[in-house]
């Protein structure tokens, strides 16, 4: 008789107002069985829920409907009382007979119908039960007023009683604590002054008439989504369409090339489908990505049209407590619906082909690249003075990925002085564009890199050219990368610095870096000065007395001595390979002097040629001839220690003239080591003074090269590298390192 009285209301019509899949589970696509609310606002049967998350691990519960991630166990979700409601209220059978007889009694006829109990009863039964303490505020009906309900779905609500006070109906809304209460809460649980009460009637109205404010929102935000959906399907076909187009263009271009280079017609085939591949995949793969956001903005409309209709059912049909009860779980639901973006610009990337106006080949395709999504790369940390950057420009497209740009790559650099130049930029037809970076000038450079007029990222970049001390190579030690008392020094073919690390008894070989390459010990050698020319290294053997030739491996290939008493400094002409060796043969006031301070010449296979020199002040005499250098016109200068000048001779070996300043500040010379001679005829000095000074060669004072803070102690042998401007290194013997300095 109970489930007869379930039909309060006329089940046809509220099926009529209520669609049937309003009510089904999307997962078994029946009839809601317990159903329970997930915090995206989907409902699912409690069983089904339970059944999903039996195959997850704990807590990675997802939604069957929009993927998102549940987070708590089934058993702590809330139920959706309202969806019950309706449950209860919409039975599976429509055929509903109203019984005759009185339920309660089974006698009388009836003539009334309790909406919370759901059955019906007679008169009699009717007053009693109004009388009845448990079932006096129950709503009970007529027939009269039951048939005209049936007339209007809803129009009945049944009435919500307290969860704790079962038996009193809801009737005050709490607003302290958001919540529907009954009288007695409002004694026991919910007391003024602490708490406020109103009417719950009140409260649902005024709620309803923010949800149907809302609701209108949300609809706009619907016709949003659906406007951008049919942008992006239109814009999917335009993709198509243009990925067709440029195919035409790229068959017209091949037809013409075929045409004009039959020969070449198998490879430009080739070159047309390999080009013709790579459009359709890259059109292909913009397609599938269009329509990964077509179906994101179909997933976001279905989310919209759905709390919608729930809103709106829930708003034309549910009772206040249910509306309330619903409040807090659904307020956060809406207004991140209300937020969410749904207009953001589609701007698909086009691809384009360009043919090459030689018609050597077919021809490239380009992309419109993405500024953001560039980058420079290769940047020096910091840049000797006069060597040159090599920058990498990498250009991408939306997605990342390296393309080549169909817009104009720019770049300029602003230097230290304040002035400014394009750079001119390489396009490599890769994806990347090189342009290079000149360090004339010590001071921070800032490169900018503009493409369609927009920086890309990172720039300006900067750039700080260094000059001054910009390497120290090894320590004191025997080991790899360590000296003892370095010498001499010298550049080989390579461009690799080469010492005589003389208490070592070898060679030992770095990069211009300072990265180890190589150690060379020298059969019976103690090699005290070192110097290269074709292929081969000429070191001067101070133990041995002798100068000892060897290949680039430290094969000795020669060694000759021929008058030599004490050979300590070699030097090479370029020109024709003749060999000078200074001879410094006892000490200063020594009585052997008169037999020493000679420079002897050799040719490059060591044939003894002539001396000159001799011990003395005057001209062409020496007290100490030590480290010389020859210039790229054959100009002999030799550094005189204790007459602290250097003396030049032409290339017959007659003295020319001598520059002298002795002292002990700058532009002064005192006891004059290392020599070198770059290419525009600047000589460059290293003496007892600890100082690397550059004279032009008349022998004015241009600049000290070093600094006191760079330490050097007795300074020898000095080279110059084949950079330009060229680098001086020096053999820093009372530190037991090489140094590097950019002028």
């Amino acid at each position: 008789m109970a489930e007869a009285a379930s039909d309060v209301v006329d089940a046809g019509a509220v099926l009529a107002a209520i669609n049937e899949d309003f009510l089904c589970c999307a997962i078994c696509l029946e009839r809601y069985s317990a159903p329970k609310i997930l915090p995206c606002q989907h409902t699912f049967c409690k069983k089904c829920l339970v059944k999903l998350a039996e195959k997850r691990a704990p807590n990675a519960l997802m939604c069957p409907t929009c993927n998102r991630s549940v987070g708590v166990p089934v058993r702590d979700l809330q139920s959706n009382f309202f969806m019950s409601s309706l449950l209860d209220k919409i039975p599976e059978k429509l055929e509903v007979v109203t019984p005759r007889v009185c339920e309660f009694c089974e006698e009388n006829e009836v003539t009334s119908i309790c909406v919370e109990c759901r059955q019906y009863s007679c008169t009699p039964c009717t007053r009693v039960h109004k009388k009845t303490k448990t079932t006096k505020c129950h709503q009970v009906l007529s027939l009269r007023e039951y048939q005209e309900a049936k007339k209007k779905p809803f129009a009945v609500k049944p009435l919500q009683f307290c969860d704790v006070h079962t038996e009193n109906q809801l009737k005050y809304y709490c607003d302290t604590c958001q919540t529907p209460i009954c009288m007695e809460c409002t004694i026991i649980d919910h007391r003024v002054p602490e708490h406020k009460h109103r009417y719950i009637k009140q409260v649902a109205d005024e709620y309803i008439k923010e949800l149907k404010v809302k609701v209108g929102k949300l609809k706009v935000k619907a016709d949003e989504v659906e406007t951008s959906k049919i942008f992006a399907k239109t814009t999917c076909q335009k993709l198509k369409s243009r990925c067709e187009e440029e195919e035409a263009k790229i068959n017209k271009e091949t037809d013409e090339i075929l045409e004009d280079l039959r020969r070449q017609m198998e490879a430009v085939k080739q070159k047309k489908e390999r080009l013709v591949d790579e459009l359709k995949t890259e059109y292909t793969a913009k397609v599938k990505n269009m329509e990964i956001k077509v179906d994101d903005l179909e997933m976001k409309h279905g989310n919209i049209v759905s709390t919608c209709s729930y809103l709106e059912t829930l708003v034309q049909h549910g009772s206040p407590g249910q509306i309330l009860s619903a409040k807090q779980v659904y307020q956060q639901q809406i207004n991140g619906l209300i937020t969410m973006e749904t207009k953001s610009p589609i701007v698909p990337d086009a691809i384009e082909f360009k043919p090459h106006q030689g018609k050597e080949t077919v021809g490239l395709l380009k992309v419109n690249v993405c500024p953001q999504n560039c980058s420079l790369d290769n940047i020096p940390k910091q840049l000797i003075k006069g060597d040159t950057a090599t920058l990498i420009v990498t250009t991408r497209d939306n997605e990342g990925k390296q393309v080549v740009p169909s817009q104009v790559v720019k770049a300029r650099v602003t230097k230290p002085d304040g002035s400014s130049d394009d750079i001119k930029v390489q396009d490599n037809n890769d994806g990347t564009h090189t342009l290079m970076v000149h360090g004339n000038i010590d001071g921070k450079y800032k490169v900018s890199v503009t493409i369609d007029n927009q920086p890309i990222p990172g720039t300006p970049a900067q750039i700080n050219v260094i000059k001054g001390l910009v390497k120290t190579i090894g320590r004191e030690g025997s080991g790899q990368g360590e000296y003892n008392t370095p010498r001499g020094v010298t550049v080989n073919k390579n461009g690799d610095i080469v010492t005589a690390d003389y208490e070592n008894k070898r060679l030992q070989i770095t990069d211009k870096n300072g990265n180890h390459k190589n150690i060379m010990k020298i059969e019976n050698c103690t090699p005290i000065d070192v110097c290269t020319f074709n292929d081969k290294y000429y070191m001067t053997d101070f133990t041995n007395k002798q100068v000892v030739i060897s290949d680039m491996d430290g094969h000795v290939v020669k060694q000759f001595s021929e008058h030599m008493k004490d050979p300590l400094c070699i030097a090479i002409r370029p020109v024709d390979g003749m060999v000078y060796v200074s001879d410094w043969h006892g000490e200063v006031g020594d009585e052997r002097d008169k037999d020493g301070h000679w420079i002897r010449k050799y040719t490059k296979n060591g044939d003894y040629i002539k001396s000159f020199g001799g011990y003395g002040n005057n001209p062409g005499q020496f007290k100490g001839p030590k480290y010389m250098a020859v210039d790229n016109q054959g100009i002999l200068f030799v550094g005189d220690f204790d007459n602290d000048c250097i003396q030049v001779f032409n290339t017959n070996d007659e003295y020319i003239y001598s520059f002298k300043c002795s002292g002990h500040g700058e532009g002064q010379i005192y006891g004059p080591r290392g020599i070198a001679i770059d290419n525009e005829g600047y000589v460059y000095v290293a003496d007892l003074n600890n100082k690397v000074q550059k004279f032009d060669r008349s022998g004015c004072f241009i600049c000290r090269i070093d600094k006191d803070t760079d330490g050097l102690n007795r300074p020898s042998g000095i080279v110059l590298t084949d950079d330009v401007p060229c680098r001086i290194v020096v053999a820093d013997k009372g530190n037991d390192c090489v140094k590097i300095f950019a002028q």
